[in-house]
C-alpha cells in the first residue's frame, strides 16, 4: 500500500523560500527620493527640481569614461515594484548619469539595465544623431546594474511539486 504524505506547513515554507530566492531586489536607500519626477517633467521645469533626489532606471544607450569619472546615457523606463526598469512599458525619454569614479564600460555597456539614485545637477544639451536634445543629469549616489540573466522581456515563474511516498508492509 502506498500512502501519499503531504505536509502543508513544510510545503508552504519551502515554496516561500523558493519564491524569495527568485525575486531579486537591490538594496537601495530610497530615503528622500522624489518618485513623481520623470525626465520629461524635469526637462520642462529644471529650475524647480534642481537638487531633487530621484530614482530612475532604464537601458544604457552609451557609456564613456571621462578624465574624471564615467558618463552614462540611459533610455528611461518606469520602474517595477523591485526598482527594475520595466521595458514592457513605454520609454520615458533619456537622461544622463555622472558617476565620480571609473566604471568598466564593458560592464556598463549598451543594452544593460540600470537603476540610479541621486540628485539632479544640470541639463546638458547635445545631439541624438542630428536632433538637438536636452538631457537631465543625475549625480549618481547609488547604482544598481541588473544581472544579464534577469534582463528578460517577460517575468517567468516556475513552480514544482514535491511528492513523498511511504511504503507500508
Amino acid at each position: 500500500m502506498v500512502v501519499l504524505i503531504i505536509v502543508p506547513k513544510l510545503s508552504f515554507t519551502l515554496l516561500s523560500l523558493f519564491l524569495c530566492a527568485c525575486i531579486s531586489t537591490p538594496k537601495l536607500n530610497i530615503e528622500g527620493v522624489d518618485r513623481t519626477l520623470t525626465p520629461i517633467k524635469v526637462q520642462e521645469d529644471f529650475h524647480l527640481y534642481q537638487s531633487n533626489k530621484v530614482i530612475w532606471g532604464g537601458i544604457i544607450v552609451n557609456s564613456k569614461n571621462l578624465k574624471e569619472g564615467t558618463l552614462l546615457e540611459v533610455l528611461a523606463y518606469p520602474l517595477s515594484f523591485n526598482e527594475e526598469p520595466d521595458t514592457n512599458r513605454k520609454p520615458l525619454e533619456r537622461f544622463r548619469v555622472e558617476h565620480p569614479e571609473y566604471l568598466e564600460t564593458m560592464n556598463y555597456s549598451s543594452g544593460r539595465l540600470i537603476t540610479v539614485i541621486g540628485p539632479l545637477i544640470e541639463l546638458q544639451k547635445d545631439f541624438i544623431g542630428e536632433t538637438k536634445y536636452t538631457y537631465p543629469v543625475i549625480a549618481a549616489e547609488q547604482l544598481h546594474l541588473w544581472p544579464i540573466d534577469e534582463q528578460q522581456s517577460d517575468t517567468q515563474f516556475y513552480f514544482g511539486v514535491g511528492v513523498g511516498f511511504t511504503i507500508i508492509k
